[in-house]
C-alpha cells in the first residue's frame, strides 16, 4: 500500500490524478505519520474489531488501520472523484469495503464497532448527533476535530455548549494529542485535536426525560450568557415552573448555561416529572 501521510508526496500523488480538492466538503487531509500512528494507538485496536471511517479521502487513515489488527475496515466517502484514489491507494485490501456515501445516511450493520475519522469541521455536530444516537452505537470515537470544538467538548460544566452536553450524556470524552494546522493539507486556519469518546453502554439520560431535558436546555442556551435565573426563572413545563425547581435545587444564582454540568441538567429534567 502506499504511504501518503507526507505533504509533498500527497500533492504530487494528486497533481497525477488531476484531483483538486474542495473547500465546500471541507477536504484538509491529514500529512503527518507521526499523527496517523497517535490515532491507531489511541483506538486500542483489537483483532476482532469492526472500524468503520468517515472521510476516508485519498487514504492516509485508512492505509494505517488496515495494516492494523482489525478485522475488517469500512471506509465511507461522500466524494465520487475520490473513490479511485483511494482504491489505488489501499490495492482493494480485502478488509476493507469502500462505500461512496454520505456518511449520514449509512446505517451500521452491528454496534460496538470502533468510529474513526478526520471530519470537516462544519460536520461535526451532525455526526456525533447520529452515531450516538443510532440504534447501533460505536464502543469508542475517535475523530480529529477543531482544538476549539475539543476543549467545550470535554470542559463539563465549565465552558460548555449543546454538543458537549450530547457527547457527555453518551461518553467520556478525553483530548489525547493537539495537532498543528501545517499537519494538513491544505492548512486549515485552527490547529485541531485527537478526541477520543468511551462511548457508555447505558445513556446516563434516561429515556423518559429525553424530551424535557433538550427542552429545558435549548431554552437556556438561546442566551447562553445570561443567568438561569433570566433565562429559565419564568418558564413553564409540565405545569411547573423551572425558575422555582433551579432555586430548591440550590443553584447558583451566577450559574449560565455552559457552567452547569450535565449531571445537574439530567437532575433539573427529573424534578420536573
Amino acid at each position: 500500500m502506499k504511504q501518503i501521510a507526507d505533504k509533498n508526496i500527497l500533492i504530487d500523488f494528486l497533481k497525477s490524478a488531476g484531483f483538486y480538492t474542495q473547500k465546500s466538503l471541507g477536504q484538509n487531509f491529514l500529512v503527518c505519520q507521526k499523527t496517523v500512528q497517535k490515532v491507531i494507538e489511541v483506538a486500542n485496536i483489537q483483532k476482532t474489531d469492526l472500524i468503520i471511517e468517515i472521510g476516508a479521502g485519498v487514504g492516509t487513515l485508512t492505509t494505517a488501520l488496515l495494516e492494523s489488527s482489525a478485522q475488517k475496515i469500512i471506509s465511507l466517502e461522500i466524494d465520487k472523484k475520490l473513490i479511485p484514489l483511494l482504491t489505488s491507494v489501499t490495492e482493494k485490501n480485502k478488509k476493507l469495503v469502500i462505500e461512496n456515501i454520505d456518511a449520514l445516511k449509512f446505517d451500521p450493520p452491528v454496534d460496538n464497532y470502533l468510529l474513526i475519522a478526520n471530519i470537516p469541521y462544519y460536520l461535526t455536530s451532525p455526526i456525533f448527533k447520529y452515531y450516538l444516537e443510532h440504534s447501533c452505537k460505536p464502543k469508542i470515537i475517535v475523530f480529529i476535530v477543531q482544538k476549539e470544538m475539543a476543549e467545550k467538548i470535554c470542559a463539563d460544566g465549565k465552558n460548555q455548549n449543546l454538543l458537549s452536553l450530547l457527547i457527555n450524556i453518551y461518553g467520556e470524552p478525553s483530548i489525547e494529542s493537539l495537532i498543528e494546522k501545517d499537519k494538513f493539507f491544505p492548512s486549515p486556519k485552527v490547529d485541531s485535536a485527537i478526541l477520543k469518546i468511551k462511548v457508555f453502554q447505558k445513556s446516563r439520560l434516561p429515556l423518559k426525560y429525553k424530551k424535557i431535558f433538550w427542552t429545558i436546555v435549548q431554552q437556556a442556551f438561546k442566551n447562553k450568557r445570561k443567568k438561569l435565573k433570566n433565562t429559565l426563572g419564568n418558564f413553564n413545563l409540565e405545569n411547573k415552573c423551572i425558575g422555582d425547581l433551579i432555586k430548591k435545587m440550590n443553584f447558583s444564582e451566577n450559574d449560565r448555561p455552559q457552567t452547569v454540568g450535565v449531571e445537574d441538567w439530567i437532575k433539573l429534567a427529573k424534578n420536573v416529572l
